[in-house]
């Protein structure tokens, strides 16, 4: 074996290690098609003979027909080579985001297409000594028929064909189409893009369509989107005020980023009534719907908290003016929605209603730290607030978010446990607390009462660790647990006599 092949030799092999350890799959098949187109060159070099040199077939019929089939080999050896050097100019050189947008199998197959071709032409002349320009002629006038008959199809194709290099989405983007066609793309292929509505269906629009259309990706260059929810407020509500209990509202949703923060504007001012937007951003576009729907709907609950109506005058609200004896019809009133009072007697709802201290909290104040004493409970009326647990590695982590109507330290305020968590305002608002001593009182005058705070007690603990925003695990029924619980509040409060 002479040097020259040892080195191809040695080259081929060389290939063939590179294509089986290479990571891109176009990197693989340029490495065995290297390989391969070698191997077969390999022998043409040791034969000296090359397949564009017809003068040295052999004139035996089978012993033509094997070196005409090897020739077809070699230039189809050649072809697969060339599609795969191509296929790496494109999409790892000059068009990268089109192949990680998943853009390339429409070029693909054209390029691989008119290699082929090539191929089939170079084949018929070298291999069989067939005079392609007759060939070539007749394929011309057919292509232009063809392309006459498919103009419309073809349009299609060719706008197919930009939108897989320039990959102004991929599947699985949401995208929005001249603000009318809104989906996810599932497929792009040669003639449409296949899109998934809200409602389900599968719209297919057409290449030539989308490619002279206005295009919106909503997961590009990220999914973060922001949505917005619109509310009209009677015009003698302070402004301020509004747009303080809105951004709360919409930070107590859990779908909503706090980087970066909710913003509320005003739209437009009349006489009788103030528009205000509150914008906020979310992790995905898809749940742009549930989102609006929830951020809605927490507004409506802090505008109850608050007093504030959208429809027209404003209620009396917990505010810096307000008298102590209408925060304490408002406590009251707000008492019938806790949960943890429902035992409560209307006469001692009012009772223990003008007993709670009531205070502002602006944001970043800490209201209670993790593994603290305590003997109060917290009620929220106004803002949100944020609930964290101190994991092993020091780092706090985000529990839940309380909002208006919300409560937290009802074990320390009944059994004088710890704090679980740590709690932190996350917006301006109102909080009302309530210590041991405010109600002791109706503890003393009914007795029976602890009995009946415990087995409300027990079921919140339980539906809070379902929900996970709990450890605990209690090791007996929920009847025996609420009997313990009864028997701590009984010596905690009885210890205070």
């Amino acid at each position: 074996m002479t040097p020259a092949l040892i080195v191809v030799g040695i080259v081929v092999l060389g290939l063939v290690v590179a294509g089986f350890y290479a990571h891109e799959r176009l990197n693989r098949r340029l490495a065995w098609g290297a390989a391969l187109w070698l191997a077969l060159t390999l022998g043409y070099l040791h034969s000296g003979d090359l397949p564009v040199l017809l003068n040295r077939l052999p004139t035996d019929p089978v012993a033509r027909a094997l070196v005409q089939a090897y020739d077809v080999v070699w230039w189809l050896a050649l072809a697969w080579l060339t599609v795969a050097a191509l296929n790496v100019l494109l999409w790892f050189w000059l068009f990268p985001r089109a192949r990680h947008a998943g853009g390339t199998k429409l070029v693909a197959d054209v390029v691989s297409g008119l290699v082929y071709i090539a191929a089939f032409f170079a084949i018929m002349a070298f291999a069989f000594d067939y005079e392609v320009s007759g060939l070539l002629a007749t394929s011309g006038v057919v292509a232009i028929v063809i392309g006459l008959a498919l103009q419309t199809s073809l349009g299609e194709i060719v706008s197919g064909l930009f939108l897989s290099v320039e990959a102004p989405y991929r599947a699985g983007d949401w995208i929005t189409i001249d603000d009318n066609v809104e989906g996810q793309v599932i497929e792009t292929n040669w003639r449409a893009t296949r899109i998934r509505t809200r409602t389900g269906d599968i719209r297919i629009v057409p290449n030539s369509v989308i490619a002279h259309a206005q295009i919106v990706n909503h997961y590009f260059p990220n999914q973060q989107h922001a949505a917005h929810v619109d509310v009209t407020v009677d015009a003698r509500t302070p402004p301020q005020r509004v747009m303080t209990v809105m951004m709360a509202a919409a930070l107590a949703a859990p779908c909503v980023r706090h980087d970066p923060a909710p913003q509320t504007i005003i739209r437009t001012v009349s006489q009788t009534a103030i528009e205000y937007r509150v914008i906020f951003f979310i992790n995905d576009f898809a749940e742009a719907p549930a989102s609006r729907s929830d951020v809605a709907s927490r507004i409506w609950t802090h505008f109850a908290w608050a007093g504030i109506r959208m429809d027209g005058p404003p209620l009396a609200s917990p505010g810096a003016a307000e008298s102590e004896a209408e925060r304490s019809v408002t406590l009251e009133k707000a008492l019938t929605r806790v949960s943890l009072f429902a035992p409560l007697s209307f006469d001692e709802r009012g009772a223990l209603a003008g007993r709670f201290r009531s205070f502002p909290v602006t944001a970043g104040t800490p209201l209670v730290s993790e593994g603290e004493r305590g003997d109060s409970l917290f009620l929220i009326s106004e803002g949100v607030l944020l609930v964290k647990k101190r994991l092993k590695d020091g780092s706090d982590a985000e529990v839940s978010r309380l909002g208006p109507g919300d409560y937290f330290g009802e074990m320390s305020l009944l059994t004088g446990a710890p704090r679980s968590a740590a709690v932190v305002a996350l917006t301006d608002g109102w909080v009302h607390e309530l210590a041991k001593d405010d109600l002791a009182p109706i503890m003393a005058a009914r007795p029976t009462l602890a009995s009946e705070l415990a087995r409300v007690l027990a079921a919140r603990q339980r539906s809070l660790a379902e929900a996970g925003h709990s450890e605990f695990q209690p090791p007996e029924t929920e009847e025996s647990y609420a009997e313990r619980i009864g028997a701590w509040i009984t010596t905690f409060f009885r210890s205070a006599a």
